[in-house]
């Protein structure tokens, strides 16, 4: 054996939390913008009003505007935390954050569906429970392990 020194392993920046952060978010913007939301309306159309809607889901779309900003703001956060790796759990914690802005209009639909006993929930279609679902990972992933890099000596 050589007495040489091996070259530093280089340590990805880009790990299991990460991929989870990136691929919540860029499902829920997809099932926004292109599954069905309601009936057969996407997310946008709904937002939008240009839909016709069941009238018993109306209501559901005064805070809809929250969707597709949470889904934005994780990509975008998750790729400063990817790019700057000393900012990589408070990018995390500001994700979850925003999936947490971003359960306010499911909780805010599941109080108002509930209370005027319309049975909205009936008409919900698939992009509406996979952005549910989405948000719930975007939640979860902060207790994914992330590695911790050295300050840097100036």
């Amino acid at each position: 054996m050589s007495n040489r020194q091996m070259p530093p392993r280089r340590v990805s920046y880009f790990g299991v939390a990460d991929f989870t952060q990136v691929l919540c978010a860029a499902v829920l913007l997809i099932a926004f913008f292109v599954m069905p939301w309601l009936v057969s309306a996407t997310g946008l159309r709904v937002m939008q009003g240009t839909e016709d809607i069941p009238t018993v889901a109306v209501g559901s779309r005064d805070l809809l505007f929250l969707i597709p900003i949470v889904g934005v703001l994780s990509l975008g956060l998750t790729m400063i935390g990817v790019v700057t790796p000393r900012f990589k759990r408070l990018a995390a914690f500001l994700v979850v954050l925003c999936a947490v802005a971003g359960m306010v209009y499911y909780v805010n639909f599941l109080i108002t569906d509930t209370s005027t006993g319309r049975g909205a929930l009936n008409f919900m279609a698939g992009g509406f429970w996979i952005t549910f679902i989405c948000l719930i990972g975007l939640i979860s992933q902060v207790i994914l392990p992330r590695p911790r890099f050295p300050r840097r000596e100036k």
